[in-house]
């Protein structure tokens, strides 16, 4: 298990780099919390948005059939979704900060 700048334990690289971003800029995120049957990666429940990694696209039929279910879930359940995949962690802070559009709270 990995953990984040702040000592909080994440699963994957990906993950890390993301808390990490989050911490610095002060979002308060809560990791794997329940929500409409899923557990997210990093739930804001401050802003209403779900972060999801998603890592493994591609490489498993599985994983990548649950892909649109969680999204679709996670909108019901009144939330927007913030989708990244490994291709997008060299460039966090265009991705998160042009959807993160309020400052923390």
């Amino acid at each position: 298990m990995l953990t984040s700048a702040r000592g909080f334990p994440l699963r994957s690289r990906g993950e890390v780099l993301i808390a990490n971003w989050l911490d610095a800029r002060g979002y308060r995120w809560e990791y794997e919390a329940r929500l409409g049957g899923f557990t997210p990666d990093f739930l804001l429940r401050d802003e209403g948005i779900v972060i999801e990694y998603f890592g493994m696209k591609g490489k498993n039929k599985k994983y990548d059939a649950k892909i649109d279910v969680k999204k679709r879930r996670y909108r019901q359940e009144g939330y927007r979704v913030i989708a990244l995949e490994r291709r997008h962690l060299n460039r966090l802070d265009e991705k998160l900060r042009k959807r993160l559009t309020r400052p923390p709270g």
